[in-house]
């Protein structure tokens, strides 16, 4: 008890230290709406729009707009938030357009078949995670791709457990691939995928 009371004061923890718009009361009657989340990647530039048409009805409250951009906010993008002083920006703009200058990025990098072909699953992701986060690069590619194409480069760069019978399937739709995927994955999980693969035919999918 005595260490906790020697602790001393850190400046800089006060409420309105650390709220932008500490003064601000939210209207009477409104509920903070599920923001859909930026978490670094991503165009921020399109999360800006998004956020601004769920707070249709109130968005034209500056100090609104601030205070509660930090909850569509996760991971890397929150990090960044929360590095900054809370009276670093004056206005929405100005937060606005630091937001978007440092995320930029995202939307310069545009990946491209090469880049496709050199992805692969994390090891702490699902193998539809994975196929969704593939899918969506795979979707910004410039010029775009058929989705003929699209199947071909997935199917190529499965991990070795995977490609000898996802390689079946080319000329099958993608999410048919994600399907047969998840059930790859859940035999190699439970040891089954030998005896389950005995009886199944990939190609009838």
């Amino acid at each position: 008890m005595k260490e906790l009371q020697c602790i001393p004061e850190v400046a800089g923890l006060n409420y309105e230290d650390l709220c932008i718009h500490p003064n601000l009361d939210l209207p009477e009657g409104f509920k903070v709406p599920k923001f859909d989340v930026f978490g670094g990647t991503g165009n921020p530039l399109a999360h800006l729009r998004v956020y601004c048409d769920q707070l249709v009805g109130v968005g034209r409250d500056e100090a609104l707009l601030m205070r509660l951009f930090s909850r569509s906010l996760s991971g890397e993008a929150l990090e960044w938030f929360t590095s900054h002083e809370t009276r670093q920006w004056p206005s929405w703009n100005a937060l606005a357009k630091d937001f978007i200058e440092r995320f930029a990025y995202n939307v310069e990098i545009v990946p491209d078949r090469y880049s496709l072909e050199k992805m692969k699953q994390k090891s702490n992701e699902s193998y539809r995670e994975f196929a969704y986060r593939w899918r969506k690069e795979a979707a910004r590619v410039r010029p775009p791709m058929s989705e003929k194409e699209i199947v071909e480069v997935f199917v190529r760069v499965q991990e070795p457990k995977y490609y000898d019978r996802i390689m079946l399937l080319v000329g099958a739709k993608f999410a048919e691939i994600v399907k047969v995927g998840e059930t790859i994955e859940d035999g190699l999980r439970t040891g089954k995928i030998a005896v389950f693969f005995a009886s199944y035919d990939p190609r009838v999918c």
